[in-house]
């Protein structure tokens, strides 16, 4: 009987190392976008008054194929964006996190400055055999604007607006 037992324990301990793990999965569908006016000023800047507030900011992603507005409290970033100045780069820098259902390899994701604009974004992804996720091209407003094949210093994007 006592052998049974440790069969029976040892094959319970085998099946449940076989599992993948969640914290095994890794979501790498981020990019950092710098918006500038036709004259080069920042309109992510909180000093300039044209620029755009983060509390108008909305981030929409499709959603099993509704667009649906993002807030996820049990998130760092709840809305799936963040704001913050770069020094490096000497100016702010919104970076989106593209987390949408994916459909045909892509997810996208729609920003609302709550002023009549909204851009598109959609994420090429590629899923890999470790079920961890990422990026290999980007699009905004239906051009390409990045692409891993090309890329030198990050998932850095500067748009004029």
């Amino acid at each position: 009987m006592k052998k049974y037992i440790f069969l029976i324990a040892v094959l319970v301990f085998c099946i449940s190392c076989s599992k993948k793990q969640v914290s095994e999965i890794f979501i790498d569908a981020s990019v950092e976008i710098a918006y500038h006016d036709l004259n080069g000023a920042d309109l992510l800047d909180p000093n300039n008054e044209n620029s755009f507030q983060q509390s108008n900011i909305d981030v929409y992603e499709i959603v099993n194929g509704v667009k649906t507005k993002v807030y996820e409290s049990n998130l760092d970033y709840p809305e799936h964006f963040l704001l913050y100045k770069n020094d490096d780069k000497g100016t702010y820098l919104l970076r989106l996190f593209g987390q949408g259902t994916i459909t045909n390899g892509v997810s996208t994701s729609f920003i609302n400055f709550g002023n009549g604009t909204e851009d598109r974004i959609d994420f090429e992804l590629n899923e890999m055999s470790t079920g961890s996720i990422h990026c290999n091209k980007i699009w905004y407003n239906q051009t390409l604007v990045w692409d891993v094949s090309l890329a030198e210093n990050g998932r850095y994007v500067y748009i004029v607006k």
